[in-house]
């Protein structure tokens, strides 16, 4: 990409000095190549008397790594030939590019551990370390967490603690504790990937403190309204497409219009009542107008100017709509809905399941 000429942005990130630069992009649109162009601009400039191992390049991978030396390799490479074609050669120049690429082989182009690794055993004396030291295998770290997991449930059934037995039958109700390790891994790794874990899953805890509160409050109604939310926007979407076929038929289907947009309780008026009430909260009246729903029943229309075919396809959607709000509540059906029969019962599944859920984040 040497030969490629950077856009305005691009010029910007590779010329930009003494200050930070945070560079977001697309994938695939150039964030190697500039940073390539950036180290490749300071190289050139003599003045600044910066040599490739004053520079740390920091990559994700190992892989990452190897492939931003070789660029970078490479374009120093081409910069030296393209400088030795000049009638009038830059010595100084060529002299210092073929310095880098002797450099290149031991500066600082790594992955954030490896470098921090390098500047422990370089420093192991101030850390009181032994020098020797090595960071663990990925099969290493499996087995150590396994040890680790085994000695912290076998220490948790000594223990007989009320808490987590329920946490165990919860979790593991068929003599097996393999799901409630799987999740105490899992809430381990999500913590580890935040800047402060201890204090995230503080956070955790606490959202399981107050159940007072209810379960439409705080983070947990939030969620609840995402989800209904979400459902309900497939809903209309399925409701605007039905609207958009009758409109577009030219026709005229009378009672198609009142179930579509006319009757009190046309599906209109209902979606955009679900969407409104959702927004404000998801509370009692919420489940309440969503119980209570009465679809209205499209009817044969002897006058009607649509085409059969365009009928067929309205009412298949409209099936389609009152399938998607059935299961957001279902009173016939509870397994089947996203939303419990009422408040008061949502209170109580959250607070059966908060100690049990305080309990897996302590085990954490």
């Amino acid at each position: 990409m040497a030969d490629l000429s950077p856009s305005a942005g691009q010029a910007l990130a590779i010329n930009i000095r003494n200050r930070n630069v945070l560079v977001s992009a697309a994938a695939g649109s150039g964030k190697t190549y500039v940073l390539v162009q950036r180290v490749m601009s300071m190289l050139k400039d003599i003045d600044s008397k910066i040599n490739i191992d004053n520079l740390l390049i920091v990559t994700f991978t190992n892989k990452a790594a190897a492939e931003m030396r070789e660029r970078i390799g490479k374009a120093i490479s081409e910069a030296i030939r393209e400088e030795g074609l000049r009638q009038e050669k830059d010595e100084r120049l060529m002299a210092h590019l073929q310095k880098q690429l002797i450099l290149l082989n031991k500066s600082f182009i790594t992955t954030i551990d490896s470098f921090c690794s390098m500047v422990v055993k370089r420093n192991f004396h101030m850390a009181d370390l032994d020098p020797d030291f090595r960071t663990v295998t990925a099969e290493e770290t499996a087995q150590l967490k396994k040890e680790v997991m085994e000695e912290l449930l076998e220490k948790k059934y000594s223990e007989g603690n009320e808490e987590f037995i329920a946490l165990s039958d919860y979790f593991s109700p068929q003599y097996s504790d393999e799901k409630l390790e799987d999740c105490i891994y899992s809430l381990y790794d999500i913590s580890c990937s935040q800047p402060y874990p201890y204090k995230w899953l503080d956070d955790c805890r606490r959202m399981y403190s107050d159940t007072d509160k209810g379960i439409y409050s705080d983070v947990w109604g939030q969620l609840l309204k995402d989800e209904v939310l979400k459902k309900l926007s497939q809903a209309k979407a399925v409701y605007e497409t039905a609207l958009g076929l009758y409109i577009k038929s030219g026709g005229v289907h009378k009672a198609l219009e009142r179930v579509l947009i006319h009757a009190e309780n046309s599906d209109k008026v209902i979606i955009d009542t679900l969407i409104d009430k959702c927004e404000n909260s998801i509370n009692d009246d919420f489940i309440e107008y969503i119980s209570e729903i009465k679809f209205a029943r499209s009817a044969a229309d002897k006058n009607s100017t649509v085409p059969r075919e365009i009928v067929e396809a309205i009412n298949a959607l409209r099936a389609i709509f009152k399938n998607i709000i059935g299961k957001i509540y279902s009173d016939r059906d509870p397994n089947a809905s996203l939303l419990p029969y009422n408040e008061a019962m949502a209170n109580l599944i959250e607070q059966a399941h908060a100690p049990v859920m305080t309990e897996l984040i302590d085990t954490t």
